[in-house]
């Protein structure tokens, strides 16, 4: 025979795990209503900051400027959040994807021949706050999205494409030595600089990214590592997103020293807090 007070104890248990998932359904739901009400409120701002733009450069840079802030936020608050593996619809990620939304559709209705590579910079950092491209192996180190933006992009326009990129035959027939000579100085640099970090600094304990990547390397992976993800960056940050915000003419030659500033700046900015709050170099 079962005990009564099995059988309450057991229905208690039930009735107790039905009302927490309520109340979690019920989180959810607000969770998802107080982030919409801010993303809404995100996207505007954004989109006024990019209206502003628009009397320097065209729609596409303009908005892939104005997503920058936004993109700034979901790499120090949004992205490394994890509350039980919980989506939380993160404002700063949706208003990426807002203006990638309006990029494609200045794109698409535009008469002339758009700027397309902003506009496929801005879908790859859309497509990067869904963290599907996260998820594929070597995600971390791989820019699946940049490469498939980049490809695109290739498709549509490559004379222009490559000029931004500062790749077309012209541009490599001509070339200069001094940004040769500032990229290698900036290489031994940049690369003491991190080394004295490490071992005086932090004095090898790099945080939570150490713990993840730690017990998997070797010389041979750290050597490959460092190939693959600074080329990677370099194409994604460098080629595609400052690229795309100098891929076209300025409508006003005057500011052109206060817009490369400013592009230089965002992108760095954007840059750099991806790299800090995921735990190299802060140690975090």
């Amino acid at each position: 025979a079962i005990s009564p007070h099995l059988l309450v104890d057991a229905f208690t248990d039930r009735r107790y795990h039905r009302q927490r998932d309520d109340c979690m359904d019920w989180m959810d739901q607000g969770i998802a209503l107080k982030t919409a009400c801010k993303a809404l409120s995100l996207a505007p701002l954004c989109a006024a900051l990019a209206m502003t733009l628009t009397f320097v450069v065209s729609p596409g840079q303009a908005l892939l400027a104005a997503a920058l802030p936004a993109a700034c936020l979901w790499a120090l608050k949004e992205l490394p959040a994890d509350c039980m593996g919980r989506d939380y619809r993160e404002p700063g990620a949706w208003a990426i994807r807002v203006l990638a939304v309006a990029a494609i559709a200045w794109a698409v209705q535009t008469p002339e021949k758009p700027c397309i590579l902003p506009v496929c910079a801005l879908v790859s950092m859309a497509l990067n706050s869904l963290r599907v491209p996260l998820g594929l192996p070597l995600g971390s180190f791989i820019p699946y999205s940049a490469c498939f933006t980049f490809g695109l992009a290739m498709h549509l326009d490559k004379d222009a494409v490559l000029e931004a990129a500062g790749a077309s035959p012209v541009q490599l027939a001509t070339w200069r030595l001094w940004p040769c000579v500032a990229a290698v100085f900036s290489a031994v640099f940049f690369s003491l600089a991190l080394a004295w970090w490490s071992f005086c600094w932090v004095r090898g304990n790099h945080g939570r990214i150490q713990d993840s990547m730690g017990p998997t390397l070797s010389v041979g992976r750290i050597i490959l590592y460092s190939i693959v993800n600074g080329i990677g960056e370099e194409f994604e940050f460098r080629m595609l997103i400052f690229g795309g915000m100098l891929a076209c003419p300025l409508q006003d030659n005057s500011v052109q020293i206060l817009w490369i500033a400013l592009i230089l700046v965002l992108q760095a900015a954007y840059f750099a807090l991806l790299h800090c709050h995921g735990g190299f170099p802060s140690g975090a």
